[in-house]
């Protein structure tokens, strides 16, 4: 895979706009503009495009949210092949900025995974327990968000229980990252009240960040 290191290094080599009927637009003319952006704070990506339309593609396409967004991204450097270009899938989730000028239509659509959008609407209220890798793979993302993403974690050291009260899935995610503590551990001994006694006890700090990037879900340790 390619390293797109520098702003100027690439172009747009397809934008491709998926409405809900299933219909594929090629807007690739009328992109102007697309940023991305991943945050370790964020359980989602998002990214933007500034559209400059003249060939009447806002009235056709009717965006109302949630159409799918295809983004392709070649290194113009480096002369990457087809298996080196970068592909980005998205969700619109918002429309703004709109205004005509010059017998064009200027607009920005507002882009996130679209897993984001799911999770707006998903309710968790099973109990949970288990690992909070294991909880977020196989419960958060794969039941309830219906993802096929993959999940990369550092392991952690103990189970948990949690009543999630309806909450959404990634409200969930972000509960666990304060409880999970690492394996990563020392152990030592320490004296009982009576001066007799030798325990086992274990220093660790809990505290992992939830996140997603270009490769997946990201869950590791602080």
């Amino acid at each position: 895979m390619a390293e797109l290191q520098q702003s100027r290094s690439f172009k747009l080599k397809q934008v491709v706009v998926e409405d809900k009927t299933g219909t594929t637009y090629d807007i690739t003319g009328l992109v102007a503009t697309f940023t991305y952006g991943e945050k370790v704070t964020s359980p989602f990506v998002m990214g933007s495009l500034v559209v400059v339309d003249s060939a009447g593609a806002f009235n056709l396409i009717k965006y109302s949210g949630g159409e799918t967004i295809t983004v392709t991204l070649t290194d113009v450097i480096k002369n990457a092949t087809d298996a080196d270009d970068q592909t980005y899938d998205l969700r619109v989730w918002k429309v703004a900025n709109s205004f005509a000028k010059e017998k064009k239509q200027h607009y920005t659509l507002g882009l996130i995974s679209a897993e984001a959008l799911v999770n707006d609407g998903a309710r968790v209220a099973t109990p949970l327990t288990g690992k909070p890798e294991q909880i977020i793979e196989d419960t958060l993302i794969k039941e309830y968000l219906k993802s096929d993403k993959e999940l990369f974690s550092d392991p952690s050291e103990f189970e948990v229980k949690l009543l999630p009260n309806r909450r959404r899935p990634f409200e969930i995610a972000n509960a666990l990252t304060s409880k999970a503590i690492p394996q990563q551990k020392k152990w030592g001994a320490s004296s009982g009240v009576s001066g007799n006694n030798s325990v086992d006890n274990i220093n660790g700090t809990a505290g992992y960040f939830f996140w997603e990037s270009h490769r997946g879900y990201n869950f590791y340790s602080v």
